[in-house]
């Protein structure tokens, strides 16, 4: 999305998944934030574009809220 708003668009497509708390990264060309897709809250990290989703908690403990710090 734009600063004003505009041509937002979709990165993460989950049937009946959450996918939250975006945070983005201080370079402003990565997001992270967490997803429960894989049945735990799990951290991800994803290109601006969408491309290249990684679980980088990957364990059976539930992770959340997920920030960026410079």
């Amino acid at each position: 999305m734009t600063p004003d708003g505009r041509n937002d668009r979709q990165i993460t497509f989950n049937e009946g998944a959450l996918d939250k708390h975006p945070s983005w990264s201080p370079d402003g060309t990565r997001i992270v934030f967490h997803s429960d897709r894989n049945g735990w809250r799990q951290i991800f990290v994803v290109n601006k574009d969408g491309t290249q989703q990684v679980n980088i908690s990957n364990n059976h403990f539930n992770d959340w809220d997920p920030i960026w710090v410079k």
